[in-house]
């Protein structure tokens, strides 16, 4: 029998840290402390007993199967995982000897999470380059981070441009409900240009460029044309 478990883009550090388990757990040294433990606790119970001290042997039997169950569940039940990586297939993985003790509340806690997430993700319908279960825990953050260095602009001109075009242009297209929300959200900045100029062809705004440092008024449909062609230069 073996266990399956999920990780996403972190697959090669979860089969690093159980590969690290499964070797503590099999060396002479932990078997050895926790024969050593059990040895410590006996010795207490046989010492109160000897002194004539109060011993609730009842609670002890228990506490001795609860000792021998945890040493048998770290030392002797063990099993396979399967490491699935639900992002990066190549870090997936199988680590042996895993013990019983580790693999199964890892388990349990592992597909709880897979379930939960699925289950909102579906709820909420999420698109999949976002969803945890597709890019994983940082898979939202690298794609705005892609999309931050995708519309970066180094031209500090074009730049001012952009933001003075937003403010005279495509706001007051908004405002006026000549172009929608939803457009501004998820269509390309070329787009919208467009889009603003075509609605507000003869409103004014002020186009900065090298030759023109501090602005020159045009209208809307100019500094479209304008704004474009540094977008394609930049």
């Amino acid at each position: 029998m073996s266990v399956e478990i999920y990780t996403y883009g972190y697959g090669d550090l979860m089969q690093t840290a159980l590969n690290a388990i499964a070797a503590i757990v099999s060396s002479s040294n932990f078997k050895g402390m926790l024969a050593t433990a059990i040895a410590l606790y006996l010795a207490r119970v046989f010492w109160n007993t000897a002194h004539g001290r109060y011993v609730d042997f009842g609670r002890i039997l228990k506490n001795i199967t609860l000792i021998i169950a945890l040493a048998l569940s770290l030392t002797q039940i063990k099993d396979t995982v399967i490491v699935t990586d639900k992002t990066t297939p190549s870090l997936s993985g199988i680590v042996d000897n895993i013990p019983i003790a580790v693999y199964l509340p890892l388990w349990f806690s592992n597909r709880a999470e897979y379930v939960i997430t699925r289950t909102f993700e579906t709820a909420f319908s999420l698109p999949d380059g976002v969803s945890y279960n597709s890019v994983g825990y940082a898979g939202g953050v690298k794609n705005l981070r892609d999309a931050a260095y995708y519309i970066r602009i180094e031209d500090a001109y074009l730049k001012e441009s952009l933001v003075q075009f937003y403010k005279d242009c495509v706001f007051a297209a908004l405002i006026e409900g000549l172009i929608s929300p939803d457009q501004v959200k998820r269509d390309t900045v070329k787009n919208i240009i467009t889009a603003a100029a075509s609605a507000e062809p003869s409103r004014t705004t002020v186009y900065y460029s090298s030759s023109n440092p501090d602005g020159v008024t045009k209208t809307c449909e100019e500094a479209a044309g304008l704004i474009k062609t540094d977008l394609d230069t930049d």
